[in-house]
């Protein structure tokens, strides 16, 4: 694996945890979640967000 691929994977990884802790938190304040998609701005409320992720092994 290439320094870049090596350095690409942790950034995915590093956004994926984040965004995973961004659902957490509002589902737990029971808030929407804004996002940009395509190409406009769309709310998600709490109760249309995805299950909760179970922790890995």
């Amino acid at each position: 694996m290439t320094k870049e691929e090596l350095l690409f994977e942790q950034a995915e990884k590093a956004m994926q945890e984040a965004a995973d802790r961004v659902v957490e938190e509002a589902r737990r304040t029971n808030s929407s979640v804004v996002v940009w998609e395509d190409g406009a701005v769309r709310h998600i409320p709490p109760d249309q967000l995805p299950p909760p992720k179970q922790p890995s092994p």
